[in-house]
C-alpha cells in the first residue's frame, strides 16, 4: 500500500556484523596460521577444510557473540532506514547463543526494536517486503518480496538475484523499491535492458540502434562478441584503478561498465542502451536515471539460446539455474516486453521514452 511503511529484514553474521573476517583475525592471532587464513579461503558453505574447520570452532565460544564488531558503515545504515522501514533483525544462531546475540543486536542496533529480533535458521517461513542477507541459500528460499544477497567470497557462485556489493549499493535498492511504492521516476536518461539468459536483450538492443538510440558495451572476461572481452589481470586492473562504473559477477563471468564508455555515449546526440542484470540496473539508478525494461522469451526458446552460445558446461548450467530467479526480478522494472519481437519491443520502449519526455 502507498504510503506504509514497508519491512525491511538484516541478516547479522556478515551483513550488518563481521563474521568470517573476525574469526579469521582471531585465529591467525591465537592458532597461529601459517600462512594467515583469509575469508576467501570460505569459498561455500558447507564445504570445509582443515584450516576453515579450526575457524569454525569460534562459533562454540560465548566470546564470540559477546564481541562480534560491526561492519563499518552498518551502524549508520540501520539508523536511516529506521526513518523509511520498519526494522527486523534475522539470524541464525544455535539456541544455547541466542541471548548474547540478542544483546549485541540490541547493544549496536538499537533501532532495532527487540520484538523485531528473530533469531534461528528457518528465514523461509517469515515474509518480510526486504532482506539483505549473504546466504545465498537463504536468499534462493526466501519469501520476501525483494530478497537482497550481499555479495561474499562464500557465494560467487549465485547469478540472478539482486545483488549488491556495499551498503552503498543497498541503500539505493531501498531507496529505488520505496519510491516504486510512492511515486513516479521522472525522466528517463537512458535505457537499461535486463532479463535472463536467452531472452534476446542484445536483438531489442540492436532494434534500438534503428532508432536514435547507442549500445554501451560492457567489459567480460568471458567470450562475448557482444561484449569487450578482458582478461582477468586487465579486469583487475580496471577495477582497481577506479575505471569501471560497475562490475558484477554472473554464471562466473565477470562483467563492468566503464566510465569512458558511459561517459561518451552520454555526450552523443542518441539514447544510451546498456544490456545489464539487475545488478548493473541498480548501480545505474545510484547516477542516471534508466528506463528498466524486462525482457523475457518463452523458457523453452531461452533455454535453446543457453545452450547455443557454446559456453563452459559450468556456465551453461549457471546460466540455466539462474534463469528462474532472474523471472523474479519483473518486479525492478519499469516496463516489461515479454512476448514481444525484437522490433515491436523497440517500438514500446521508444513510445514509454517519448511519453516521458512529452510530459
Amino acid at each position: 500500500m502507498k504510503g506504509a511503511k514497508l519491512d525491511l529484514a538484516f541478516d547479522i553474521d556478515d551483513t550488518l556484523m563481521y563474521c568470517i573476517p573476525y574469526l579469521c583475525e582471531r585465529a591467525n592471532r591465537e592458532l597461529h596460521f601459517d600462512p594467515p587464513i583469509t575469508p576467501e579461503e570460505f569459498s561455500s558453505w558447507g564445504i570445509s577444510t582443515p584450516r576453515t574447520r579450526a575457524v569454525y570452532a569460534y562459533f562454540n565460544d560465548v566470546s564470540f557473540y559477546e564481541n562480534q564488531p560491526p561492519i563499518p558503515g552498518s551502524q549508520e545504515l540501520v539508523r536511516d532506514m529506521s526513518k523509511w522501514f520498519n526494522l527486523i533483525a534475522n539470524s541464525a544462531v544455535r539456541p544455547e547463543f541466542m541471548t548474547p546475540r540478542a544483546k549485541r543486536i540490541m547493544e549496536l542496533y538499537p533501532q532495532i526494536p527487540k520484538e523485531n529480533i528473530i533469531l534461528g535458521a528457518r528465514k523461509d517461513i517469515f515474509t518480510p517486503d526486504i532482506i539483505l542477507d549473504d546466504g545465498g541459500h537463504n536468499v534462493l528460499t526466501s519469501k520476501a518480496k525483494y530478497p537482497v544477497l550481499m555479495r561474499r567470497p562464500w557465494n560467487r557462485n549465485i547469478s540472478g538475484r539482486l545483488t549488491v556489493n556495499n551498503f552503498d549499493d543497498f541503500r539505493k535498492v531501498c531507496e529505488t523499491i520505496r519510491l516504486a511504492y510512492s511515486e513516479d521516476n521522472g525522466r528517463y536518461d537512458c535505457i537499461c535492458l535486463v532479463g535472463p539468459s536467452g531472452a534476446g536483450k542484445h536483438d531489442i538492443a540492436d532494434e534500438l540502434t534503428n532508432r536514435r538510440c547507442t549500445i554501451v558495451q560492457s567489459y567480460t572476461t568471458g567470450p562475448n562478441r557482444k561484449h569487450i572481452q578482458v582478461s582477468e589481470a586487465e579486469f583487475d586492473d580496471m577495477s582497481a584503478s577506479g575505471q569501471l562504473f560497475e562490475e558484477t559477477y554472473f554464471a562466473g563471468i565477470r562483467y563492468g561498465l566503464a566510465w569512458s564508455t558511459i561517459n561518451k555515449a552520454f555526450q552523443s546526440d542518441m539514447t544510451p542502451v546498456i544490456v545489464s542484470d539487475i545488478c548493473g540496473a541498480m548501480q545505474l539508478k545510484k547516477s542516471f536515471n534508466p528506463l528498466v525494461v524486462y525482457c523475457q522469451d518463452d523458457e523453452a526458446a531461452m533455454m535453446r539460446q543457453v545452450l547455443r552460445k557454446g559456453e563452459s558446461e559450468e556456465s551453461t548450467i549457471s546460466r540455466l539455474i539462474s534463469m528462474k530467479a532472474e523471472m523474479q526480478n519483473e518486479q525492478f522494472c519499469d516496463i516489461s516486453v515479454s512476448g514481444l519481437t525484437p522490433s515491436e519491443a523497440a517500438d514500446m520502449i521508444c513510445r514509454e521514452i517519448r511519453d516521458i519526455e512529452a510530459a
